[in-house]
């Protein structure tokens, strides 16, 4: 198969090529369907597929490329970013402690939670610049169609699959509650070297 005649499968498997690694937006989605089943997970990963879409239509407004002149501007997205992780991995973490039974977290607060990680990343404003424009550049828009039907079949596949272990391994959602947090917490210390070594390198 000629890969330039298949954009929209292209599209659909990189999404998985970039969603299936380990991250802060996985562990939520874990994190929220162990603890409040299918939807608690699906409503997470609803506000991230969001927030790639704003992206997408930022960089093709341009209206990224513009901030991304500003570099201080990612210094304050990455600390935002940081403390928004530590802040939702204490929440994963006191949740844990209380074997699933901490305060729920409605689906709006589950959406807002993934769509603010994700607009505020400076690692995702890069992909977006980078790989994501030379891929409608290269493709054009079926590509994006496929890329975000991909990341919609993600999100329902990862939701059930943390929820049929809820159901299947008894306090499954007090260990995905422990690993979540853990994950926050280590992408919260990326992103603080990332906003730290920024800076430095803008000081004089």
């Amino acid at each position: 198969m000629d890969v330039a005649n298949a954009p929209f499968f292209i599209g659909a498997v990189l999404a998985w090529s970039l969603a299936a690694p380990p991250g802060p937006i996985n562990a939520l989605m874990a994190h929220g369907a162990a603890s409040r089943g299918f939807w608690g997970g699906w409503f997470v990963g609803l506000g991230a597929v969001t927030g790639d879409m704003t992206m997408l239509l930022l960089t093709w407004l341009g209206v990224l490329r513009i901030v991304d002149a500003l570099p201080w501007l990612k210094v304050v997205f990455a600390i935002i970013g940081a403390a928004l992780m530590l802040h939702f991995g204490y929440g994963a973490w006191r949740t844990a402690r209380r074997h699933g039974t901490g305060n729920e977290t409605t689906a709006t607060g589950s959406f807002a939670k993934a769509y603010i990680i994700v607009i505020t990343s400076p690692f995702n404003w890069g992909w977006w610049l980078t790989a994501g424009s030379s891929m409608l550049s290269l493709l054009g828009w079926v590509v994006a169609l496929g890329f975000f039907v991909g990341l919609a079949l993600w999100i329902a596949a990862w939701s059930l699959l943390a929820t049929a272990g809820a159901t299947r391994m008894k306090r499954f959602s007090e260990f995905v509650g422990y690993a979540a947090a853990i994950v926050l917490v280590v992408f919260a210390g990326i992103m603080t070297w990332f906003a730290v070594t920024t800076a430095r390198a803008l000081l004089p």
